[in-house]
């Protein structure tokens, strides 16, 4: 899908380039240019005409040498700087030919993804930060009348938000405690509980829509994740003021447990995310074999629960 911008907001490309062993190349703006002296994702001005595809691999040969062979969008911001608003659009490189060198005199450096936020960037660049260092899979435990705890939790790559509402609040916690347990380094999320991120150490929360509305502040620090479902632009642009880390939008699709609510529909889901500052999963009748449309429609990735019950938690 092509993105186009206004003539009046400048257009720019730029590539989180991924190195075999995961560390992102960064260049570091020259001290006499717009934002000099920050660290920033290498890429520059689309040309009219040209495809944002076209623009990226052109901006990296001239200014690394670079020739990118697999790549895909990460996430696309507007953002309005005092002296210019710009549109961002970043994809993430992972697959080039070549090796790094200054071109055009810039320092540049290899960094591992959770360091990014120690280093100093244009504040467009945030949301970036925040998709990178995100999953593209949110799996969701399935719900169950029954109390008995999961034997084992099957693939440690894959974040899970950890929902049982059937379960009152203390058999809750107990389950979530034996997930933590049997997790290993699994990223996990309590749903709804805060407390039990920060009292077990899980990876963070994710917050219902109905607990959204009445947020007035982000519930824990940056050191965890914190997310919330939405079904609305006026959701989204919630999670973003309250400086959350992602937002699950739903339903994409008709779903099995909802049938009866419309499913929003890939043009209106990319509609809703183009230019939100903020990482958004697609949720609502999605399994693992829609990621690479998700991503082709503005996603970080895709959140469902059906889609994965080959490998049921309980």
């Amino acid at each position: 899908m092509q993105i186009t911008a206004p003539d009046s907001v400048l257009y720019v490309v730029a590539a989180a380039i991924q190195g075999d062993d995961g560390k992102i190349l960064l260049s570091q703006r020259h001290p006499k240019a717009h934002q000099g002296g920050l660290w920033e994702f290498p890429g520059g001005k689309r040309e009219r005409g040209e495809t944002a595809e076209q623009a990226l691999a052109r901006e990296l040969e001239e200014e690394l040498g670079l020739h990118p062979t697999q790549m895909r969008r990460l996430i696309s911001v507007r953002h309005d700087y005092p002296q210019r608003c710009i549109f961002l659009d970043v994809w993430l490189v992972t697959q080039f030919t070549g090796q790094p060198e200054s071109r055009e005199g810039q320092p540049w450096q290899w960094v591992e993804r959770v360091r990014l936020a120690e280093l100093s960037f244009p504040e467009a660049n945030w949301p970036v930060i925040q998709a990178l260092n995100l999953p593209d899979t949110l799996v969701i435990s399935g719900d169950t009348h029954d109390q008995a705890l999961p034997q084992g939790l099957l693939d440690s790559q894959q974040a899970m938000i950890l929902r049982r509402p059937a379960l009152s609040p203390s058999d809750y916690a107990q389950w979530v405690r034996h997930c933590r347990h049997e997790a290993g380094n699994r990223p996990l999320l309590a749903h709804n509980r805060e407390d039990l991120a920060h009292d077990l150490g899980l990876r963070g929360v994710h917050l219902s829509s109905s607990r959204l509305v009445n947020l007035t502040h982000r519930p824990l620090s940056h050191q965890y994740w914190v997310g919330a479902s939405a079904h609305t632009k006026e959701d989204l642009y919630r999670i973003k003021e309250l400086k959350l880390d992602y937002a699950l939008l739903s339903p994409v699709k008709t779903t099995l447990s909802h049938p009866e609510q419309p499913a929003l529909g890939w043009a209106a889901f990319a509609d809703m995310v183009r230019d939100l500052p903020l990482p958004v999963f697609a949720l609502g009748g999605l399994g693992p074999d829609d990621l690479t449309e998700a991503w082709s429609w503005g996603a970080q990735g895709v959140a469902g629960i059906r889609g994965w019950q080959v490998n049921p938690l309980i």
